[in-house]
C-alpha cells in the first residue's frame, strides 16, 4: 500500500465513529479543537521532509466520558489489528486513567504519525481522570509501572504538583525499546525565564533559546494570561530524564490574525518549509488570513537528532471558522 494510500486508510478508521455525520454543528464538545473538530492536523519541520500528524477522538453515542473511553478502546483494538499496534504498555497503565470525575474534557484521544513507511501510533490518557490533585500521583505511578522510577523521581522533583498541571499522559502503541511516554503540562502564570529554568540543559535546549522563541511567538516572555504555554518531557525506559522536551505556544490566543501568526512561525523556518506551512493553511481557511484566527492554535520547538524541530498544530475548524 502506498503512503498516501496508508494516510488515507488510517484516518478513514480513526474517524469511523463521527465521520459520516452532518457538518451542520458538532454533536458532542471534542477539547481537541476550539469549534469542537473531534480532530486536529499537524506539520512537523526538522530540515528533512515534513511529517504529518493526526490526532483524533473517538466517540460514542452519548458523549460521556465513559462512552469516548470504550469508543477509544475499540479504535486501540482495530489499530492493533490492522496496524500492529501494540497494546501492552498502555494495558498496564491504562486503569490509573479510567474516567471516574464528572466534567472531564476529554478520556482518551489517538495520534497517528506518518513519516514512516508505516504509521505509528500513540495513545492520549487524561490525567485528571480521578481529579485534579491526583493528575500528578497519576502521572508518576504511570511512569513508575512502565519501568521508569528515575523518570519519575526527576519529574517529582523538578515540577511540584499544583504549580504545573498535567494536562496529557501520552504512550507509544510500541513494544520497542525507544517506545516513549510523554507528560504534557500546563505553567499557568509562569514566565518563559521560570519555565526555561526547568528545562535548560535538558533535551538539547539551550539558555535563552526558549526565551527568543517566546518573543518571536507573542512578543513577550510571559506570563501569558489568555492560554498558558505546555512543555512535553518525553521519556524512554532505562534513562532517568527526558530526552526531549518539547515546548508549546499557543500561538491562536496570542496573534491577532493567521497572517500574522504564519509570518512568526515562518520567521523560524527555512523557505521551502515555510512555503509548505503556507499552503496547509491556506487549504485549510475559508477567509482571508488577516480576517481570521484559529486555524494556527500551538507552535512547539524541540531538539532531536540533533535537529530542531518545529512543530505547528493545525484546526480543520469544521465546524466554525472562528474559536468558541
Amino acid at each position: 500500500m502506498e503512503q498516501a494510500a496508508r494516510t488515507q486508510a488510517t484516518f478513514d478508521m480513526v474517524s469511523s465513529t463521527w465521520g459520516d455525520r452532518a457538518l451542520d454543528r458538532p454533536r458532542f464538545t471534542s477539547d481537541i479543537t476550539d469549534d469542537s473538530s473531534p480532530y486536529e492536523f499537524s506539520v512537523a519541520f526538522d530540515g528533512r521532509s515534513p511529517e504529518l500528524r493526526l490526532l483524533a477522538e473517538a466517540q460514542g453515542h452519548r458523549g460521556t466520558a465513559r462512552e469516548q473511553w470504550t469508543a477509544g478502546w475499540r479504535l486501540s483494538e482495530q489499530l492493533a489489528h490492522s496496524f500492529g499496534a501494540s497494546l501492552d504498555r498502555v494495558r498496564r497503565v491504562a486503569h490509573l486513567f479510567e474516567p471516574e470525575s464528572l466534567g472531564l474534557t476529554f478520556a482518551l484521544w489517538h495520534a497517528a504519525s506518518f513519516r514512516a513507511q508505516r504509521p505509528s501510533f500513540r495513545i492520549y490518557f487524561n490525567p485528571q481522570a480521578r481529579g485534579q490533585e491526583q493528575a500528578m500521583p497519576s502521572v508518576l505511578t504511570a511512569l513508575e509501572t512502565l519501568g521508569m522510577s528515575g523518570a519519575a523521581a526527576w519529574l517529582r522533583d523538578r515540577f511540584s504538583n499544583g504549580e504545573h498541571n498535567p494536562l496529557y499522559f501520552s504512550v507509544d502503541l510500541s513494544d520497542c525499546a525507544t517506545a516513549r511516554c510523554k507528560v504534557y503540562l500546563a505553567h499557568p502564570g509562569a514566565t518563559a525565564e521560570q519555565i526555561e529554568q526547568l528545562t535548560v540543559g535538558f533535551g538539547g535546549h539551550k539558555p535563552g533559546e526558549l526565551r527568543a522563541f517566546c518573543r518571536t511567538m507573542t512578543g513577550s516572555e510571559g506570563p501569558w494570561t489568555s492560554r498558558p504555554p505546555l512543555t512535553c518531557l518525553a521519556f524512554r525506559e532505562g534513562s532517568d530524564v527526558p530526552y526531549t522536551i518539547t515546548f508549546h505556544m499557543p500561538i491562536r490566543c496570542y496573534a491577532p490574525n493567521e497572517q500574522v501568526a504564519l509570518d512568526r512561525i515562518s520567521s523560524l523556518l527555512t523557505p521551502i518549509e515555510a512555503l509548505g506551512l503556507k499552503r496547509a493553511v491556506r487549504s485549510l481557511a475559508r477567509r482571508p488570513l488577516d480576517k481570521t484566527t484559529g486555524i494556527q492554535t500551538y507552535a512547539s520547538v524541540r531538539h532531536e537528532e540533533g535537529r530542531r524541530r518545529m512543530t505547528i498544530y493545525l484546526s480543520p475548524e469544521a465546524y466554525s471558522a472562528q474559536p468558541r
